[in-house]
């Protein structure tokens, strides 16, 4: 997931629920999509943090 990917949305969540055998109520739905789109968000955060060189442990935020 890159920087220009496109937030997740309702049809693909629902997909996803269905390919891995997941039941949820329909009207859990949009709940569900908000807490993937929150994962998302924090999986690009995560993804785009720097590392020193010197301590490929420390995150090193860089503007």
């Amino acid at each position: 997931m890159g920087a220009t990917s496109k937030p997740i949305d309702a049809a693909t969540v629902a997909r996803l629920l269905e390919l891995n055998g997941i039941d949820i109520p329909e009207d859990r739905l949009p709940q569900v999509v908000t807490w993937m789109q929150r994962i998302q968000a924090v999986a690009a955060v995560v993804l785009a943090a720097e590392l020193e060189p010197k301590d490929e442990q420390a995150p090193v935020w860089r503007p």
